[in-house]
C-alpha cells in the first residue's frame, strides 16, 4: 500500500506498468443480497432447464418443442442470472502509464477482470477535487467537459497528493508529448 492512502479509503497498489487505485470500502449489503438471490434463481433455472431437455426425448412432438423452447429460456435466463451473481462489485482505476491511459476495470469474482472504459489522456483532461456530502472525491474531466470519472473518495488530506500523482504521471506539461509517445521515442532511441 502507498504512504498516501494510510488514513484514506482507498489504496494504491504498485504495477510493472504502473499502478492501481482501489476503494477498500466493501461492496454495499443490498447489492450482495441481490447476488445472493440471483445465484439461487440462476442454480434453480439450471436445474429446471436440464430437467426440462431430459423429458424432450420419446414425447410426441409438439409437446418436445414446447419443452425444447422452454428449456433454452430456463438456460437463458440462467447464464444472465449467473453472470450477475459472479460479477464483481468494485470498480478500480489502473493507471497505465507505458500506454498513457486510465482504465475502469470491474474485477469478478471467478475469471478475469473486465475493462468498462479504457481513456487516453491528453492536454484537454483535469484532474480536480471536488467536495460534497462531508467527503472530497477526485474528479477526472477529459476534455474539460462532463461529469467526470470519480477517480478516489476520502478526506482532502489525501486526495491531494494523489492528484498530484495523477497530474505529474498523466497530463503532459505544455509543449510535451503525452506519456505513450514519449516513452515509445525514449525507447526507439535506447535501441
Amino acid at each position: 500500500m502507498h504512504p498516501i492512502a494510510a488514513s484514506a479509503s482507498f489504496q494504491i497498489e504498485t504495477r510493472p506498468r504502473g499502478y492501481v487505485i482501489r476503494s477498500v470500502g466493501g461492496a454495499p449489503l443490498p447489492f450482495l443480497i441481490l447476488q445472493g438471490l440471483a445465484l439461487a434463481a440462476g442454480a434453480a433455472l439450471t436445474a429446471a432447464a436440464l430437467r426440462l431437455a431430459m423429458l424432450i426425448p420419446g414425447q410426441e412432438e409438439g409437446v418436445a418443442v414446447f419443452h425444447g423452447g422452454l428449456a433454452l429460456l430456463a438456460a437463458a435466463a440462467a447464464v444472465l442470472l449467473l453472470h450477475f451473481a459472479t460479477r464483481g462489485l468494485m470498480v478500480e482505476v489502473e493507471v497505465d502509464l507505458m500506454r498513457g491511459e486510465l482504465r475502469e476495470v470491474i474485477r469478478h469474482r471467478f475469471g478475469r477482470p473486465a475493462v468498462l472504459a479504457c481513456y487516453g489522456l491528453d492536454s484537454g483532461t483535469l484532474v480536480s477535487i471536488r467536495h460534497g456530502g462531508g467527503e472530497a472525491s477526485l474528479i477526472l474531466r477529459l476534455g474539460g467537459d462532463g461529469p467526470g470519472l470519480c477517480i478516489a473518495r476520502g478526506p482532502e488530506a489525501a486526495l491531494a497528493p494523489l492528484r498530484a500523482r495523477l497530474e505529474a504521471d498523466l497530463l503532459p506539461g505544455p509543449g510535451s508529448p503525452p506519456p505513450s509517445r514519449a516513452l515509445s521515442r525514449a525507447l526507439s532511441r535506447a535501441a
